[in-house]
C-alpha cells in the first residue's frame, strides 16, 4: 500500500513537470522528484513483494538514479521557496541525497554485489549439485 501512495505521489510529480514546463525550474524540480519517488518506490516495493528481493546490483542501479532525480530536483531549487521552512530543507537534503547515494549505489553494486539472501540461494544450489553428483 505505500508503495501504491509512493508512485501516486511520482505520477503526480510527473503530471506537475509536465504542466509546468513553461517554467524551467519549476519543471525540473518537479521532474526530478518524480523520478527520486518512482527509484525508491521500486526498491521499496521489491523489499514488499516477496522474499526474493532486487539483487544488490539493481538497487545500486536505483540508488543511481534516485541520485539523479535529487540531483535534479536541487538544480531545480529556484523553483522552492527557501524562505520557507519546507523550502529551507528540501533543497539542501536533496544535494546530501545526490552526493551520499552515489557511494552507496557504488558500494552495493562493485565491493558487495551479493545479498546474504543470494549467498543463501548460490550455497543451496552449489550443496544440491554436489549431492546429485556423489
Amino acid at each position: 500500500m505505500v508503495t501504491g501512495i509512493v508512485v501516486v505521489f511520482a505520477l503526480g510529480a510527473f503530471i506537475s513537470a509536465w504542466t509546468s514546463r513553461s517554467d524551467q525550474e519549476a519543471a525540473l524540480m518537479w521532474l526530478g522528484w518524480g523520478v527520486f519517488m518512482s527509484a525508491i518506490s521500486v526498491v521499496v516495493g521489491s523489499l514488499s513483494i516477496g522474499p526474493r528481493p532486487l539483487r544488490s546490483f539493481g538497487v545500486g542501479a536505483w540508488f543511481l538514479v534516485a541520485a539523479l532525480g535529487a540531483f535534479l530536483v536541487w538544480t531545480g531549487r529556484d523553483a522552492i521557496d527557501v524562505t520557507a521552512r519546507r523550502g529551507a530543507v528540501i533543497a539542501p537534503m536533496m544535494l546530501l541525497l545526490a552526493m551520499g547515494l552515489v557511494p552507496l549505489a557504488g558500494w552495493l553494486m562493485v565491493w558487495r554485489p551479493e545479498q546474504s539472501w543470494e549467498k543463501e540461494v548460490r550455497l543451496e544450489r552449489e550443496r544440491t549439485r554436489r549431492e546429485r553428483s556423489e
